[in-house]
């Protein structure tokens, strides 16, 4: 099981604090859950670090490309 980003004990309490009951609490926690994990956040951040390289390769030909046209 992946490890939370977020505190979800602490999310239930400060939505209790809140004024908010306790089923609604509970709901709230259990469906924000999946959504905020540790994996997910890296597989998202591996996304963008791959099109960033991507992307300068692709500029660094273009760079090439241009100095060779240019000579």
């Amino acid at each position: 099981m992946a490890a939370s980003t977020f505190d979800s004990r602490e999310a239930y309490h400060r939505l209790r604090e809140g004024g908010m009951d306790e089923p609604a609490s509970d709901a709230v926690v259990e469906i924000l859950n999946p959504f905020v994990t540790r994996d997910i956040l890296q597989a998202e951040l591996a996304k963008v670090q791959l099109r960033m390289i991507s992307f300068n390769v692709a500029i660094a030909t273009i760079a090439v490309a241009v100095v060779a046209l240019v000579d």
